[in-house]
């Protein structure tokens, strides 16, 4: 099921629409791990956006934590399942589990936007070793990239269905925590002191999240072990990430 264009009034948007905005599907996993909704682009000044965020499933409650600016300035608020909260003037917001099973939930951008049609985008995925590690050379053959560009800097909905990363020969989906969403492209070439990260943000099936003043949609997927441990997840078994984006023109 493709989760772009879902709205609280089932109406698919398969044109251009001036607010409200569509409402967007976010999903947590039952681990504990911070994933986004809303990611503003590393390079320039961030956003002060408003956002609405209600929990429709699940039985305990969750963390809705934002920032005002660059990972400064954190804010936590706990949400109630059917209940809903507003987040306000945030660059960064995130959803967390407090319990140990899966929430699911809408979020929406409070602000004049035009969202343009659903449209499927592909990032194939490479070795991680065929790039300039700025870190850690040999480490980089134990990791996979993927790189997509989304379209002209800007504003862009991003969706994964249930089956948006399928290892190749592989029955399982390769879990989303070791395939961390980055806005900033030259992140690739850098390792992430944790996985899963902020920065280096878990994908969840069937979810979306808003990046703001980006381009590109990169992936870094990581093996589930340290390198020369062996066993658990191989990068090399995932070609490509697959998406629904479409995109948001905000008025500010």
């Amino acid at each position: 099921m493709l989760l772009a264009g879902v709205s609280l009034a089932g109406a698919a948007m398969a044109q251009e629409t001036q607010k409200p905005a569509t409402d967007a599907r976010w999903a947590t996993p039952s681990d504990g791990t911070m994933v986004a909704l809303v990611r503003s682009g590393e390079l320039r000044k961030s956003p002060a956006l408003d956002v609405f965020v209600c929990q429709n499933g699940g039985s305990q409650n969750v963390s809705v934590i934002s920032y005002r600016e660059r990972f400064t300035g954190m804010t936590t608020q706990p949400l109630r399942p059917r209940e809903c909260l507003l987040v306000k003037k945030a660059a960064d917001v995130f959803v967390q589990n407090t319990g140990a099973t899966p929430s699911v939930g809408i979020f929406q951008l409070r602000a004049p936007v035009k969202i343009g049609p659903p449209r499927k985008v592909v990032a194939p995925c490479g070795n991680l070793s065929d790039e300039t590690s700025t870190q850690n050379p040999a480490l980089a053959k134990f990791y996979g990239h993927c790189l997509a560009r989304l379209g002209p800097h800007g504003s862009y909905r991003v969706c994964f269905d249930a089956a948006y990363a399928d290892p190749q020969g592989q029955e399982a989906a390769y879990p989303g925590t070791l395939l961390p969403l980055i806005v900033d492209k030259k992140l690739l070439t850098q390792f992430p002191d944790a996985v899963p990260h902020l920065r280096w943000n878990t994908t969840v099936a069937q979810s979306c999240r808003d990046l703001i003043d980006v381009a590109y949609a990169a992936f870094l997927v990581a093996p589930e072990m340290a390198p020369g441990q062996g066993g658990g997840w191989d990068p090399t078994v995932i070609r490509d990430v697959r998406m629904t984006v479409q995109r948001l023109r905000l008025s500010r």
